[in-house]
């Protein structure tokens, strides 16, 4: 049975969602701040921890987890631009999980998390000013993008979409999360078809078709280099 420790101190968001894990077979242990968290590691598989507890800042407690753990974790908060999810990634997060989030969704982000720890893929590296996969640089803070060393320029809604593809470091990236992001404006007809074509421009603006993986009938997920074959 896949054990979860949720740390969250809203009672109706657990209460929300304590129940649909249980009904999938999850053991759920509930903790509402950051006191005894480091306790409760032991056979723990996944910890939930929500960005704003009342006693503790989530992205220090996340960084005290992984001092003494390699337990995947995946923040949650209302708070979702890329400088909160590279600040979770760089804390030492696995995924980051933008509320309201659907309760399918963060089920599929769980399982994706725990196959990444498995050794799927390597990981993606990130030292709080940029996401780095393979030979790509992705620079938040500059909005720039560098491919093998030389900068690649994108126009501002392809550099927003990778970069939020990119901050969810592997885990699928749903086509309406995606849209909602880019375009926050309105969802008209048409978007999914436009989405499309954006990612591939900014595949061919990087030369690097790996870089944005096409889930099919779902979203987008941060790709990487395919393994040289041994000769």
């Amino acid at each position: 049975m896949l054990r979860i420790l949720l740390v969250e101190d809203d009672d109706s968001q657990a209460a929300a969602l304590v129940p649909g894990l249980t009904r999938r077979s999850y053991a759920v242990d509930r903790l509402p701040d950051g006191r005894h968290v480091l306790d409760r590691l032991v056979g723990v598989d996944v910890v939930l921890l929500d960005m704003q507890l009342p006693d503790v800042d989530g992205n220090e407690l996340c960084g005290r987890i992984r001092a003494i753990s390699d337990v995947p974790i995946i923040m949650m908060s209302a708070y979702g631009d890329v400088t909160d999810r590279i600040l979770a990634l760089h804390s030492g997060a696995d995924d980051f999980v933008r509320k309201p989030y659907d309760e399918g969704e963060l089920v599929a982000r769980i399982h994706a998390v725990l196959r990444r720890r498995e050794g799927a893929h390597p990981p993606v590296g990130t030292d709080g000013e940029a996401i780095v996969v393979g030979d790509v640089e992705i620079h938040l803070t500059r909005r720039t993008v560098v491919v093998a060393g030389k900068p690649v320029e994108l126009p501002r809604d392809q550099f927003r979409l990778l970069a939020f593809v990119a901050g969810y470091g592997g885990a699928v990236c749903t086509n309406e999360r995606i849209v909602a992001e880019v375009w926050p404006d309105a969802y008209p007809v048409g978007r999914d078809a436009e989405l499309d074509e954006q990612v591939g421009a900014i595949r061919a603006a990087v030369g690097r078709p790996w870089l944005v993986r096409t889930v099919q009938d779902v979203g987008y997920q941060l790709g990487w280099p395919p393994a040289r074959r041994a000769r």
